[in-house]
């Protein structure tokens, strides 16, 4: 009997013992975590207090929580999809290190989605980027001045216009890293980015590739891959373009075909040919200027008009080959040279470091003079037209112009105080004149001359 009851108390004690432990349970595992992914299904609950809580709670378990953060994003009703842009906003902002570079995993993820092809979500983490540029920028051009970065606002030609834009300015004195490359996409207001003498092998493009607000790219004799020149697409802001003696070809320069939103694309000294250019100039619809790269280095007076030079720059092949201000270009090598324009087609088919003969015709001192005009009697002279305005053929000693010093093979270039280049426009303008002293420029001498220059590269 006393066995039976010893058995029959243990019984109890074990049952007691289940019973209190299922009690006990739920309150001793009160405290485990609900998984990662419990939370972000609660990011689309109906009560508040679940979606709070699940916000809080995976901003505190940090960056882990982002993989299956991104992958759920679609699935996200628009509260879900809100409070999951501010968690990655969040885990961005706490990063202390590296914070600019590839370990701000929040900060790339948001950069993958904005460029989603769902509209709301695209929208929402453009949005937030801008914020987390906002107050992360100061501190990133801090560091790339640092590191060897200049920032300046200069006025310079987007699309078909000139503006005042802000522009990030790096060449061969820049000492950052890889992971220092990052500080560009950090760099929102920057509309410009000019690279000189820099290998651009590795992460620059694909990381230039995520500057979502450059409006204008220029690069100068930067070695460059055809493949990753094609991170370029990714720029949906670009309107201008300027390479410079980069080894991009035309596998490279295809890609340039589907920007619609190209407006100007330079190419000087390129590996690519006219043909690319062209179907640049097609497929974007585009103003391409397309050079082998040969640079003289005068500027002359636009059309119409002969070519004049008005300035050459100091040592450039011009400067170097003799020419001067006030000569008049009249040829290439074998090619005749009527305006500025004709100069500019036939020097775009020159590469850098070939060498040229330009033909010009050279004006002695110009000479002032003022005719006396009593009457609108016909002048006694005979006109031929001149590369330098117009030549006089024939002139009667008893001609006003003659008595004003005018005399055969004088050339003249401005009557009335207006430019001429005929024969015409030369009379036209005197009868314009009022009666009483009429001014006359005109030249004693011309020599044509044949310039030797190689040419060099544009700056």
């Amino acid at each position: 009997m006393k066995n039976q009851t010893v058995t029959i108390r243990a019984i109890l004690s074990i049952t007691t013992a289940l019973m209190l432990v299922g009690l006990l349970a739920p309150l001793v595992f009160a405290d485990d975590p609900t998984s990662p992914q419990q939370l972000i299904d609660q990011l689309s609950a109906r009560k508040f207090i679940q979606r709070e809580t699940a916000t809080l709670e995976l901003i505190d378990r940090g960056t882990s929580v982002i993989p299956l953060l991104e992958k759920n994003i679609p699935k996200q009703n628009y509260e879900g999809l809100t409070r999951s842009i501010h968690i990655l906003v969040q885990l961005s902002l706490q990063v202390k290190t590296a914070r600019f570079g590839p370990s701000n995993g929040a900060k790339q993820t948001l950069d993958v989605l904005a460029q989603s092809t769902d509209n709301r979500i695209a929208r929402r983490a453009a949005t937030a980027l801008n914020r987390i540029n906002k107050i992360r920028e100061e501190e990133a051009l801090a560091e790339f001045r640092k590191l060897g970065g200049w920032i300046e606002r200069v006025y310079t030609r987007i699309g078909p216009n000139s503006k005042y834009v802000i522009r990030m300015y790096l060449n061969t004195s820049w000492r950052g890293t890889e992971e220092d490359l990052y500080l560009l996409t950090w760099i929102t207001t920057a509309e410009e980015l000019l690279i000189e003498g820099i290998d651009l092998s590795g992460n620059w493009m694909p990381i230039i590739g995520k500057m979502r607000n450059l409006e204008s790219l220029v690069l100068k004799r930067c070695k460059l891959e055809d493949q990753l020149f094609s991170e370029v697409r990714h720029l949906k802001q670009l309107a201008n373009l300027d390479l410079r003696y980069c080894p991009i070809t035309n596998t490279g320069l295809q890609h340039l075909t589907s920007m619609t939103q190209l407006l100007y694309v330079k190419l000087y000294g390129t590996l690519g040919t006219k043909d690319v250019a062209e179907m640049i100039r097609q497929g974007a619809q585009a103003d391409v200027d397309y050079r082998q790269g040969a640079f003289l280095g005068v500027g002359c007076r636009q059309p119409p008009g002969p070519c004049y030079i008005e300035s050459v720059q100091d040592g450039t092949a011009a400067d170097k080959g003799g020419l001067l201000v006030g000569d008049i270009v009249t040829g290439f090598d074998d090619r005749k040279v009527e305006s500025f324009l004709d100069l500019r087609k036939i020097i775009s088919d020159y590469a850098a470091g070939e060498k040229s003969v330009v033909h010009i015709l050279r004006l002695g001192s110009p000479h002032t003079s003022r005719i006396d005009k009593v009457n609108q009697d016909e002048l006694q002279v005979s006109f031929a037209e001149h590369a330098g305005g117009v030549l006089v053929t024939d002139v009667k000693t008893t001609c006003p112009l003659y008595l004003a010093g005018l005399r055969k093979g004088h050339i003249v270039s401005t009557m009335n105080l207006a430019e001429v280049h005929t024969p015409k426009e030369l009379l036209d303008q005197y009868k314009l004149a009022e009666k009483g002293p009429v001014q006359m420029v005109y030249y004693t001498m011309s020599k044509k001359m044949g310039i030797a220059v190689e040419f060099g590269e544009w700056d």
